[in-house]
């Protein structure tokens, strides 16, 4: 089990690094154990994600099963906070960069949360003026957190740029084909 404290330097690790400052990787346990504690992360992300799924669901067309899409929803959100970790273990092998893996995993996992508290707020927004200018900010947010994921991986495997974007587009390939499947099951 996850202590508040360590859970307390996880996040602020991950908020160092959204700052640009790679001494926020001194801030995580990228022991075995560590490794295990930061997917505690996933509950720390679950409120923004359940909202970011509140405010979709008002897009939805049709009639829409609440409890169905929470369901759904959130098998999907289990799957992707595992299914790239798994495929890292390959990536991170591929690249010479096992030493590395725990590093990495533990980092994302936390900015994870970050990602989500930046994500929800543009999400908000958006919904208050559908099809207008602001529908443009979960965009432009959308391309600050995938800087930021890929800056994380970036520091966190001592990468360089293309490797950093090569495996960025990995997760990001992972989690769209997550989320695919779910609206696959919704619709």
């Amino acid at each position: 089990m996850i202590t508040m404290g360590e859970a307390a330097k996880g996040l602020y690790g991950a908020w160092r690094l959204a700052r640009g400052d790679p001494g926020g990787l001194a801030y995580f346990d990228t022991g075995i154990d560590g490794f295990w504690r930061s997917f505690s992360a996933a509950f720390f992300a679950l409120p923004g994600f359940a909202a970011l799924v509140l405010l979709a669901v008002a897009d939805y067309p049709g009639e829409v099963n609440v409890p169905g899409v929470l369901l759904v929803e959130t098998i999907a959100y289990i799957i992707d906070w595992f299914a790239f970790p798994l495929a890292a273990i390959y990536v991170c092998q591929w690249l010479g960069k096992r030493d590395a893996y725990f590093r990495l995993i533990v980092a994302l996992n936390w900015a994870k949360v970050i990602e989500a508290a930046v994500m929800v707020p543009g999400a908000l927004l958006a919904s208050l003026a559908p099809g207008g200018v602001l529908a443009l900010i979960p965009i432009a947010i959308f391309v600050g957190v995938l800087f930021y994921h890929w800056y994380v991986i970036r520091v966190s495997l001592n990468t360089g740029a293309g490797e950093a974007i090569m495996v960025t587009v990995i997760n990001l390939t992972i989690s769209l084909i997550t989320a695919l499947w779910a609206r696959t099951l919704l619709f």
